[in-house]
């Protein structure tokens, strides 16, 4: 166990390094291990909002149709296990350290980030892993994220939207720019078909430059379309589709993983109808229970995404409600300082009845007070704050309200599911569980010793109490920046 945790104290030091955002560094370091990401097919998906669904629909369909699946996805929402997928489930600890220690050298004498350490212990466990086919999702932007170094059969670009205006630029324009820096000479991208007409047409002309055949994507090409509570329907090419992750913008995401399939040669449309059927993905509309209440986590953290969350949440839970008047609703917030809360804050008011802002473990996070500031002059609900999420979930679990809805970050979806006690791949998508203890305020320092799993899932934790001592930011050792 000692030797477990100084790899682990290893790797999560690595987070003081920031981001260096170029590719040189990856580069030499994939190549001093003889370029694993070579050895495999794999697609590559960037973009703003949807990459998180996008790579779970191809995960999901391709693993259907018969072939052994990697995926990489960032970042995590409890066990950083979770970043590392095989057919659908996280990797074993034990799987990734080995890797890990591995790779300690080349690690330290390039001085590899957080996120570049991680984009290089996925492509080597995928090697180990003899995958058939890998899927990469960019951390951060595309033209100088760390997986930019895999040529994919194919590249996905999903909606775009302002966000991490400090690195990707402050408009549409320049964001699409970055993202479309995935696109790679001769390689098809299937994008999803922007908005605006001036990002249409730099997609156009990258693709041209590069002679990578485009293939914009939008609802327009499926037929019969039907948004369902949980999920929706629609008809592609004489077939009829079902998807289970919930929310209109589902099937646009859906269109985009199905249309690369086929573009890379996956023929198997049945299998593919399966896949799509049976992808599910933590934290992103996902529903659970818990001492008789509804909880519905979703990571969204930029204006877009709180919309469209909201418009699915509406339409799933209270049709025939008002839109201003939902009184079962009790929504915990907790963003981080670096998003556009401003613009996030409207949609959410405009469904609670109560509202509990929460500051998540990260020196990241926002402030309260700050938030408080651009809930609408007229909402007419509760509005509570807390300094922490434990605070927050107690309190809505104390209250009248049936639905309480945890979202604005990862950060805040995690450490929730954390105190409640549950393991994202475990609950997914199910609204009946039976009852989930809760644990106490302190339960980070009190570690059962009769369970192995819970000792690993709170390795983590037990960093942060580290880290916290010598005055690190704890959340920030297991988090790197929210996509």
């Amino acid at each position: 166990m000692e030797r477990v945790s100084i790899i682990r104290e290893h790797l999560f030091s690595l987070t003081t390094l920031g981001i260096k955002y170029d590719l040189d560094r990856m580069v030499a370091a994939a190549a001093a291990i003889g370029n694993p990401h070579n050895r495999y097919p794999c697609l590559h998906v960037a973009g703003t909002n949807g990459k998180g669904s996008v790579c779970a629909y191809l995960e999901s369909g391709l693993r259907a149709c018969g072939h052994k699946t990697g995926l990489f996805m960032s970042p995590h929402l409890v066990r950083f296990e979770e970043r590392f997928l095989i057919d659908g489930s996280p990797i074993a600890e034990s799987a990734w350290l080995a890797v890990y220690d591995s790779l300690v050298p080349v690690i330290d004498n390039l001085k590899l980030t957080f996120f570049e350490a991680t984009t290089l212990i996925a492509f080597e466990i995928f090697r180990q892993e003899r995958v058939d086919w890998a899927v990469f999702e960019t951390g951060l932007g595309g033209r100088l994220d760390a997986t930019n170094v895999v040529k994919p059969r194919i590249s996905l670009i999903t909606r775009l939207a302002i966000d991490h205006t400090g690195y990707l630029g402050d408009d549409l324009l320049s964001i699409a720019g970055e993202k479309l820096g995935i696109v790679k000479n001769a390689v098809p991208c299937i994008m999803a078909r922007p908005d605006e007409l001036a990002i249409a047409e730099l997609a156009v002309s990258i693709c041209k430059e590069r002679r990578a055949p485009l293939r914009l994507i939008d609802n327009s090409m499926a037929m019969e379309i039907v948004i369902e509570d949980q999920g929706a329907t629609f008809s592609l090419d004489g077939r009829r589709y079902r998807i289970n992750l919930a929310g209109g913008y589902q099937v646009t995401n859906a269109l985009l993983a199905v249309s690369a399939m086929h573009e890379a040669g996956i023929s198997d449309h049945d299998a593919i109808g399966r896949g799509l059927e049976n992808a599910r993905l933590p934290g992103r509309f996902q529903v659970v229970a818990a001492r008789g209440k509804r909880i519905v986590f979703d990571v969204g953290h930029n204006p877009d995404s709180a919309m469209s969350f909201c418009r699915a949440l509406h339409y799933r839970f209270h049709k025939g409600e008002s839109k201003r008047a939902l009184p079962s609703l009790c929504i915990v917030l907790g963003i981080m300082k670096d998003k556009d809360y401003a613009g996030m804050l409207p949609h959410y008011a405009r469904l609670a009845k109560r509202l509990l802002l929460a500051k998540p473990a990260t020196s990241r996070a926002a402030a309260t007070a700050d938030l408080r500031r651009f809930v609408p002059p007229d909402f007419a609900g509760e509005c509570l704050e807390f300094q922490d999420i434990m605070g927050a979930i107690d309190a809505a679990l104390d209250g009248q309200q049936e639905t309480i809805v945890v979202a604005g970050s990862f950060f805040t979806v995690g450490e929730a599911m954390q105190y409640l006690g549950i393991e994202p791949y475990d609950s997914l998508m199910m609204e009946k569980l039976p009852h989930i203890r809760l644990r106490s305020a302190d339960h980070r320092d009190h570690r059962e010793a009769d369970d192995q799993d819970d000792d690993q899932k709170h390795e983590e934790q037990n960093y942060r109490q580290k880290q916290r001592a010598c005055g690190a930011n704890p959340a920030d050792a297991v988090h790197d920046m929210e996509p």
